[in-house]
């Protein structure tokens, strides 16, 4: 898709611009208790054209993502600029600022993500094996993106993320207390989630925070209020907690 959008698209004489094709796109494995239960991805793409001359803007976007398609868009564009009546202010129209990105790496096959979720569920299970069940669930969220300028400057860049939501339960004699966190980083197989000793540390803390959790249950509700005890940590660090409230 990038290759057959870089070739051949002509910019209007005497406006400057820029010509961009972006693919968004989210990878999602889900485990229960160890079992696949869900693997999915989903995608959309599009380009756009946005050019500068005399003060004026014009601007277009189409989903066909081939060399004729953007050329339609550039267009488009130009047409757009020119509909413009009189002349705004040069500063209504700054010169887009353009940075080459660190590419990321490669995506993650379905069979890649299922198989680091599955090393994932295997570090939970065998450091929680009193939890009465475990959910693991990766995610990867990312955008590629290629950029042409009038000036022949090209560039790409892809700037994923995978995220882990792991959430654990315990039994109790009044119910289940459940707690969920997240941990994550950029690229496709961060650090954080490939480092045996930062993820044994997540999973152990978010364990000993639902211990805490399970001890802390305030008495005096009743058993069907208490199926469900949920909280949630807080973005700030791993030992606070911005929720804790009993299901209805």
């Amino acid at each position: 898709m990038f290759g057959s959008f870089a070739e051949g698209v002509r910019f209007p004489g005497g406006a400057e611009g820029v010509v961009r094709v972006q693919e968004n796109f989210e990878s999602r494995v889900l485990l229960l208790n160890g079992r696949l239960h869900e693997s999915a991805r989903s995608s959309d793409r599009g380009v756009s054209a946005l050019f500068f001359r005399g003060g004026r803007r014009g601007f277009a976007y189409a989903t066909d993502c081939s060399a004729q398609g953007a050329q339609r868009a550039a267009d488009e564009a130009m047409r757009n600029l020119l509909a413009i009546p009189g002349v705004l202010p040069a500063a209504c129209a700054p010169a887009p600022a353009l940075r080459a990105r660190d590419a990321g790496g490669e995506p993650l096959a379905a069979g890649e993500l299922y198989e680091l979720a599955r090393r994932i569920d295997g570090r939970v299970g065998a450091l929680c094996p009193e939890a009465s069940s475990r959910r693991v669930e990766l995610v990867t969220l990312g955008s590629n993106r290629r950029l042409l300028t009038a000036g022949g400057t090209d560039l790409f860049s892809c700037s994923p993320r995978t995220n882990l939501y792991l959430t654990l339960s315990l039994p109790d004699g009044q119910g289940t207390a459940s707690l969920r966190d997240s941990i994550g980083g950029r690229g496709f197989s961060p650090p954080v989630l490939s480092d045996g000793a930062a993820l044994d540390a997540f999973i152990l803390a978010l364990r000993e925070d639902l211990r805490l959790l399970r001890g802390a249950r305030p008495s005096g509700i009743s058993r069907r209020r208490t199926a469900c005890w949920t909280a949630r940590r807080s973005p700030g660090g791993w030992g606070s907690r911005s929720s804790r409230r009993p299901s209805a």
